[in-house]
This record gives structure tokens, C-alpha cells and sequence, in this order.
């Protein structure tokens, strides 16, 4: 851990959008690749004798039109791209099924006396989840589906609870939508019925709690 202490003071923050002059052969410029909070593509310009180069370098690229972040960057031009491409030939679902979806089975095991288990990445997916819930949330008080609210939803994971008030500290990554959520002096990543479990003894209780719930 000391190592790693140490290490921070090697660390530069830089804010998207800006040339950064690395020598005189090399310009460096971080855009938004609305993945995870902070991730970015990199384009660097680089000068060999008389000729200038374009590389785009990123990994995981977001998915446009998701919650919370900004879609990521659209770079118009690149002499050579590098690039992340898990996911690139294949055709996913519409985000607003998939919510549908998993609105439903929550609902339709919450009927059955049974729990929810979704497992998921404690960094922008489980934030996914939290966002698309409290919509639901906020929906179903007014239509007062009472098997829906009175369902407790447990992140049961410290790193997704530390991963969770860190993006709450960055609003200045959230996309238009998310901003418009805050300004009604609501919280994105905080509703009704939502706990977070932060040791290893509020975790071990959950297994012996006998109410319907979504961890």
C-alpha cells in the first residue's frame, strides 16, 4: 500500500479537452469515452522529420444514450486507430428493454415471495442499476404499486458503495439528463428503499433476513 501511496505523486490530472504539449514532437488530448467515470480515448499527434501522424488510442468504448455519463467522444480523424473491440461486430437490445426487463422480474419474483440477485461490476454498471431503479421508484409511487416500493435494494459490495460516492463527487461528468434529475433536488444514485451494506457483518445478515429484497 505504501508503494502505491508513494507512487501518487507521479500522477498529473488532466481535464479533457486540452492539447498537452508533451515535447516537441508530441501533443497529447484526452476525450470523453463515456465507459467508466474518467475513461477517455487519447489522440496524440506526433512529428517525425517533416511529417505529422494522427494516432487514437481507447479501450472499452460507453454506449450512447446510457445513464449518468456523457456519450463518448465521436473523433472525426485518425491516421491510425486503436481501439477496444470486445463488442464490435455484435448488435445489442435497446436500453429502455432491458430496463423493462428487469423491472419485470423484480416485480414478477417480489410476487412469487422471492429475492432478486443481480450480479454486476461495482464500477458504472451497478450505478446503471441504482439510476434506472430510482426512475422506477419515483414511477411507481405515483401509480402506488406497493409490491414494487416495498422492496428493499442492498449494494452489497463496500467497493460499489466507495465506487458510488465517488461518482456523486464528479457531477461534472454526467450527461444532460442526470443534471436535470439533480436540479429537481433529487439524488441520481439515491431512492427510497435503498441500503448500502458496508462490512462484512451487514452482509452476513442479509442471509438471515427473511424480507424480499434486490442485492
Amino acid at each position: 500500500m505504501k508503494e502505491a501511496e508513494d507512487s501518487l505523486r507521479f500522477f498529473k490530472p488532466i481535464l479533457y479537452n486540452q492539447k498537452i504539449k508533451l515535447n516537441q514532437d508530441v501533443i497529447l488530448r484526452f476525450r470523453d469515452a463515456g465507459h467508466i467515470l474518467g475513461s477517455s480515448i487519447i489522440e496524440l499527434w506526433i512529428k517525425e522529420d517533416s511529417k505529422e501522424t494522427k494516432l487514437v488510442f481507447s479501450g472499452d468504448l460507453g454506449k450512447r444514450d446510457r445513464p449518468i455519463l456523457k456519450d463518448p467522444f465521436l473523433i472525426d480523424e485518425a491516421d491510425y486507430v486503436i481501439v477496444e473491440s470486445t463488442y464490435g461486430n455484435k448488435l445489442h437490445s435497446p436500453s429502455e428493454y432491458d430496463d423493462q426487463k428487469l423491472i419485470s422480474i423484480i416485480n414478477n419474483t417480489v410476487k412469487r415471495g422471492g429475492n432478486v440477485v443481480i450480479p454486476s461490476f461495482a464500477i458504472e454498471r451497478a450505478q446503471d442499476i441504482i439510476y434506472e431503479l430510482n426512475k422506477y421508484y419515483d414511477e411507481y409511487i405515483e401509480t402506488e404499486n406497493r409490491d414494487f416500493l416495498n422492496v428493499s435494494v442492498y449494494i452489497d459490495s463496500p467497493l460499489t458503495v466507495s465506487a458510488t460516492e465517488i461518482f456523486l463527487r464528479n457531477p461534472d461528468c454526467f450527461d444532460k439528463e442526470t443534471m436535470e434529475f439533480i436540479s429537481t433536488g433529487d439524488n441520481p444514485l439515491d431512492f427510497h428503499n435503498l441500503k448500502f451494506t458496508r462490512s462484512a457483518e451487514e452482509s452476513k445478515e442479509l442471509n438471515l433476513s427473511r424480507e424480499n429484497k434486490v442485492i
